[in-house]
């Protein structure tokens, strides 16, 4: 992922579709033409993938993914089954995938991820963790599921329609919508209200209220440090026009 993935392409769709071209193809006429034809039918990259068995040419060589393994806290975190518990979040494979992923009761937030080698994926996670935490303090693990994937190294395949593209991803199933694509896609910054946010604005879960991110002790110290900034903010504006009147 990141720069190491680039070159890039990816189709935003008028429809909320979004679909990733696929990492490991070369690049050509017949490949790309295979993506868009197969992104307007609804089929994914799989059309891109049978173009590329008849046209090899321009591989898209990339550069190694250099990732750091260690953790560091608030920074890069791993996700495991402390972790699931303390911050609420299920851990899907395929043991539990349709029960879990395919329940159509619940809006399902998803994120697919590697753990190893992938240090956007152990970023995101810090604050993706937050998110479930979050919403099981805003009582709402009754109307959502916050799930982790992790797909070890394979990357740009196909998993129930899913596109994975460059991880990780993160993907919402809204509640008692057919489990299959049109998936909706995040594409906004890796931070816990506008994940947030997002699922309100895109599935079922409603009525967030103002910063959903922070507990009530958190807004207080939040509004808290407002104040003082604001303090700050007259007494220069004072002392400026003090100067000015001299």
């Amino acid at each position: 992922g990141g720069m190491a993935a680039l070159p890039s392409i990816v189709i935003n769709g008028n429809d909320r579709r979004t679909s990733v071209f696929p990492e490991n193809l070369p690049m050509n006429v017949d490949t790309i033409g295979g993506f868009i034809a197969g992104f307007l039918k609804g089929k994914g990259g799989s059309m891109a993938v049978a173009a590329a068995k008849r046209n090899k040419r321009n591989v898209v060589v990339r550069d190694s993914e250099v990732a750091e393994e260690t953790d560091k806290v608030g920074v890069k975190e791993s996700m495991n089954e402390e972790s699931d518990e303390k911050f609420h979040v299920i851990n899907v494979n395929s043991d539990n995938f349709e029960d879990v992923v395919l329940d159509e009761s619940k809006d399902i937030l998803l994120m697919i991820y590697k753990e190893n080698h992938c240090d956007k994926c152990k970023s995101l996670s810090v604050y993706y963790k937050r998110v479930g935490l979050r919403f099981w303090e805003m009582g709402f693990e009754n109307q959502i599921n916050v799930c982790r994937l992790e797909v070890g190294e394979g990357r740009g395949q196909l998993l129930h329609g899913l596109e994975l593209g460059s991880l990780p991803v993160i993907v919402l199933l809204p509640k008692f919508r057919a489990r299959g694509p049109p998936y909706v896609y995040y594409t906004g910054v890796g931070k816990v209200q506008a994940i947030m946010k997002w699922v309100e604005e895109n599935g079922e879960v409603k009525n967030l209220g103002e910063l959903p991110h922070l507990n009530e002790e958190e807004k207080e110290r939040y509004k808290e440090q407002i104040a003082v900034r604001e303090e700050k903010r007259r007494e220069r504006e004072k002392a400026s026009k003090e100067a000015r009147e001299r």
